[in-house]
């Protein structure tokens, strides 16, 4: 989800080059998930962060040390 003033978007889905170039920007995202019939709250996970390795660029949840992408609580198509 987004925010957008003072409400939430639908869904959004961004590829892993959309969610890099973002988080390059300064834009926080995090993992988690919307709780049922509350409208604009939600259960927040772990930050997503972009960790710099000798092979390139990978996406984790939290501080966690991989060689490879790593999103725990994150939903994929």
């Amino acid at each position: 989800y987004e925010r957008r003033g003072p409400t939430w978007s639908d869904h959004v889905l961004l590829d892993r080059a959309e969610l890099i170039e973002r988080l390059k920007a300064g834009k926080r995202f995090y993992s988690g998930k919307r709780i049922l019939f509350q409208g604009g709250e939600f259960e927040v996970g772990l930050p997503i962060k972009i960790i710099q390795t000798e092979a390139g660029e990978i996406l984790v949840t939290g501080d966690l040390k991989t060689s490879q992408d790593q999103l725990a609580g994150v939903p994929t198509l």
